[in-house]
């Protein structure tokens, strides 16, 4: 009997953590603007231009619109981005590995926006291998993004080997 009962019990917490994962899911998808954005940038990708180069740190990125709208847009999502990975409780992709990793070593890199005219301007730095590793396959996964759209985003992203070693 009390096999059976830690087996119900069991379910029951993983029934209550998967729709939690759903909840969390929908909500980006629609919720809070954030998903809005992002399936707007997605939907807009042909008018976004971004540049990125690794750093002996991190990363500098450089993304930007002529399009007002779409420049907006880019603002924001970054911005919300950073404000995300710099609370103690956010996260998104929780079943990209990557995304994954990002949130969960948060404490170790660090993230500088300067607004320009028509986009953002972003270093990120990492203050171990491992964290620097994350920043620059962020940058190069977000690339994908904005080249190949929804079928990147539906992508699971690998951890650089690097971090499976510190």
């Amino acid at each position: 009997m009390k096999l059976l009962t830690k087996n119900i019990s069991t379910v029951i917490a993983t029934a209550i953590l998967l729709n939690k994962d759903y909840f969390v899911s929908a909500q980006m998808r629609g919720g809070g603007g954030r998903g809005r954005i992002i399936q707007n940038l997605l939907s807009n990708r042909a008018a976004i231009n971004r540049e990125y180069n690794n750093t002996d740190r991190g990363i500098e990125s450089y993304t930007w619109s002529d399009d007002p709208k779409v420049s907006k847009w880019i603002k924001q999502h970054v911005k919300q981005m950073k404000a995300l990975v710099e609370s103690d409780n956010g996260m998104i992709r929780q079943w990209d590995d990557l995304f994954r990793e990002v949130f969960e070593l948060r404490d170790y890199h660090h993230m500088k926006v300067r607004e320009t005219e028509n986009g953002i301007k972003v270093k990120q730095t990492g203050d171990t291998e491992c964290a620097k590793a994350l920043v620059q396959a962020h940058a190069k996964v977000v690339s994908k993004f904005i080249k190949r759209g929804r079928q990147e985003t539906r992508k699971n992203h690998a951890v650089p080997y690097i971090c499976q070693w510190e």
